[in-house]
């Protein structure tokens, strides 16, 4: 049984990180990829990612499950050979992945007749409406294998999807399996009253690791791990995710071993939740979420200035490296934006030519309109809507100082990769942000400004301008500084997370006593204790 307490600091002796993780050689391993089937790919996603690669370089063959279908609707599609089916249904899956959304299925040819009859498309939209009503009502409980399709994108060739940067990922998968709403079943069925468990049959691999709570129970495996990142449903009503359904799902992470993003998470939920039948548990840092080429991208004195996309800009925005506030984070009510830039203005510092930048896209909602109402008319705060990853490098890169005053967190990724960096943050004093502050040398660069006053978070935004005023190094030289100092944090980050995360699924295998024969050549060149 692993320990329930772990110390997140790991700028303890080198010989404790540098341990090679054991092999997890021989193992087909299912992953979920409700996150990664956003159309924005933050916070959870960027833990998927870091696991699947974590997975495949231990030598496990990664699974994704996705609810998106790879069914073909036309009768002709699903006569054709079963190579090319699978290419179709691929390249199908795949696309929704892209965009984040279902892909456009091919209308069959009995719909088409029917919407040529009198009255055909009001026939076909109460048969919808009635069809979806039903699986509201009766969602589903069981997923046979029967029922999943199995599509192999390891062995594709030249394949476009591949050659996307939000797809990279796919670099450490092997293959896909397509299980049409199962996430969608899964919560409305934690939504009802007896609050039943969605059983998906894995028979043919090893295990099943969800990468955020699930209402889900796979039979047919050797373990069940959940990650959880946080209770904040519980804690704040201000979210999208309804407190009941959000609550079932934990319950469910019970009977599973669970991995938690930050101590704090994991004292909430043994108050919380009953932990269950399985003892076993572990905490992690996930690794830092920047990427950056190698060999270095060109210096900052050829790139300034920076560009970023910003539709609600009469004129195209720059932003000078060294030169500017950066705030990265969804747009939510908890991430208090609006609090952030209440402090802004008080600070003046848009008089000396320091703007404000915001990631992230505007919502349909009442916080999103208060936001609008505050930057409307003021061309110092850039909101650059989504991002894609080699904007969201440069502007990390090339920022004065990270804004992060979250009501609750948690773990606070944006927060990590900054301190990383060397880059100043000015955080809330919540319990994940304390718990990086104490990593390695990062109180230098974490700062905590209470959120009960916006003052003193102005007073520390006008602190960072003037220490960086007797900064001597020019730009490339300070981005060479950053780059030189998080690849080396990064790599000592990503060790411990792939340690402890291999030890954790060992330790799950050897308690339900079902493990597979490992693969003897890859399990000898395994120096790392179990």
């Amino acid at each position: 049984m692993l320990s329930r307490s772990r110390d997140l600091s790991l700028s303890g002796a080198p010989s404790d990180v540098a341990v090679q993780a054991p092999s997890l050689a021989g193992l087909r391993l299912v992953v979920s990829a409700i996150d990664l089937e956003q159309r924005e790919h933050r916070g959870i996603a960027v833990y998927s990612k870091a696991l699947l690669r974590t997975l495949s370089q231990a030598g496990a063959e990664v699974w994704l499950l996705t609810e998106f279908s790879a069914d073909l609707q036309q009768v002709a599609l699903r006569r054709l050979p079963r190579p090319t089916r699978s290419l179709l249904q691929a390249a199908q899956v795949l696309d929704a992945l892209l965009c984040g959304r279902s892909a456009r299925s091919e209308r069959s040819l009995r719909r088409q007749l029917i919407q040529r009859l009198p009255l055909g498309q009001t026939l076909l939209r109460r048969w919808d409406s009635g069809r979806e009503l039903c699986r509201q009502l009766f969602p589903r409980r069981r997923f046979p294998c029967a029922q999943q399709v199995k599509l192999t994108v390891h062995d594709l060739t030249d394949n476009p999807y591949l050659q996307h940067e939000r797809l990279a990922y796919l670099e450490w998968v092997h293959g896909i399996i397509s299980v049409p709403d199962v996430y969608v079943h899964s919560m409305r069925l934690a939504g009802q009253k007896s609050g039943p468990v969605a059983v998906l049959d894995l028979s043919s691999f090893d295990g099943f690791i969800s990468t955020c709570p699930l209402n889900i129970k796979a039979c047919g495996v050797s373990f069940a791990l959940q990650t959880v990142h946080d209770l904040i449903p519980l804690e704040f009503y201000q979210t999208s995710d309804q407190p009941s359904i959000f609550a079932r799902r934990l319950a469910c992470c019970g009977d599973a071993a669970r991995l938690f993003m930050s101590t704090s998470t994991a004292s909430k939920f043994r108050w919380s939740i009953p932990s269950g039948c399985c003892p076993l548990e572990d905490v992690v840092v996930q690794p830092p979420s920047l990427h950056f080429p190698r060999p270095s991208p060109v210096p900052a004195a050829e790139l300034s200035p920076l560009h970023p996309i910003a539709p609600a800009a009469k004129k195209r925005p720059s932003l000078r490296p060294f030169r500017y506030l950066l705030f990265n984070s969804s747009l939510e009510p908890r991430k208090n934006l609006v609090y952030a830039l209440k402090a802004y203005r008080e600070s003046g510092l848009a008089r000396i030519g320091v703007p404000f930048c915001v990631t992230g896209s505007l919502k349909a909602d009442v916080y999103s309109d208060e936001v609008r109402r505050l930057v409307q008319h003021d061309p110092h705060v850039i909101l650059t809507d989504f991002i894609d990853e080699s904007m969201r490098r440069d502007l990390f890169l090339n920022a004065l100082a990270l804004v992060s005053p979250s009501l609750v967190e948690g773990f606070g990724i944006p927060v990590l990769d900054a301190a990383c960096l060397g880059l100043v943050v000015l955080a809330s004093p919540s319990a994940s942000h304390r718990e990086i502050q104490v990593m390695h040398d990062f109180r230098t660069y974490v700062w905590l400004c209470d959120n009960l006053d916006s003052s003193q978070l102005a007073a520390s935004m006008r602190l960072v301008v003037l220490q960086d005023r007797v900064n001597t190094l020019n730009p490339e030289e300070r981005r060479r500084q950053r780059l030189h100092r998080y690849r080396d944090l990064q790599e000592r980050i990503d060790q411990e997370f792939r340690r402890r995360v291999v030890r954790l699924i060992r330790a799950a295998m050897d308690v339900q006593g079902q493990s597979r024969p490992w693969t003897t050549e890859k399990t000898a060149q395994a120096s790392g204790p179990a």
